[in-house]
C-alpha cells in the first residue's frame, strides 16, 4: 500500500518512519523566512514574521494558550476507502505542552489540499516551533462510512454498566 503525497515546496522533509514498526509517520513544521504565520490569541487573529535564530533557523514563537496554523507543504493522495488522522507528537506534549488544537485532524480522501497543522501551547512558558521540527504525526486509516438511521427506540443496555459518562469509576 501507497500513501502518495506531493510536496509544495523542494524545502520540506519527507514524512517518515521513525522507527521499523512505527504506526505513524512523523509531520515537520514549514516556517519560511518571508511568510507571515496565522497566531490566535483567544478569538483574536493575528500575523507575525518568523523570528530568526542563526543557529536553527526561522522559528515561531506561541505563548501559552496561544493556537498557530502551521503548515505542512505536504499535500496527501489518500486512498480510497482512507484517511489520513494527525495526531499530536507525545514527546512534545509531554515536554513542551505542545499538541494539536483539534486533538486529532483528519485528512479525508478527497481533500486534496496542503494540510496544515493547528498547534497550541498548553504550557506556562512561550514554545518555540522552527521551520523542519517534527511536531505531529500522521496514521493512514481505512475506514467505513455507514449508512444513518435514526431509531425511535432508546438502545438497551448491552453490558453490566449502570451508569453513563464516568461511571465506571476512576481506576
Amino acid at each position: 500500500m501507497f500513501l502518495d503525497y506531493f510536496k509544495v515546496s523542494p524545502n520540506i522533509p519527507d514524512p517518515n518512519f521513525q522507527t521499523k514498526m512505527a504506526a505513524c509517520f512523523d509531520l515537520a513544521a514549514y516556517i519560511p523566512a518571508n511568510e507571515k504565520v496565522k497566531i490566535y490569541d483567544g478569538k483574536k487573529e493575528n500575523l507575525f514574521l518568523p523570528d530568526h535564530d542563526g543557529e536553527k533557523g526561522q522559528y515561531i514563537t506561541l505563548m501559552p494558550s496561544e493556537r498557530a496554523l502551521v503548515r505542512t507543504c505536504l499535500t496527501f493522495n489518500v486512498p480510497q476507502g482512507y484517511s489520513v488522522r494527525i495526531h499530536p507528537r507525545s514527546g512534545m506534549a509531554l515536554k513542551y505542552g505542545l499538541t494539536l488544537a483539534n486533538c486529532e485532524g483528519v485528512v479525508d480522501e478527497d481533500y486534496t489540499y496542503e494540510t496544515k497543522l493547528i498547534m497550541i501551547n498548553t504550557s506556562t512558558d512561550p514554545v518555540r516551533i522552527y521551520d523542519r521540527d517534527r511536531i505531529a504525526q500522521g496514521e493512514l486509516v481505512k475506514y467505513e462510512q455507514p449508512r444513518l438511521m435514526e431509531i425511535y427506540t432508546e438502545p438497551s443496555l448491552k453490558s453490566d454498566r449502570i451508569g453513563g459518562f464516568g461511571s465506571t469509576g476512576v481506576s
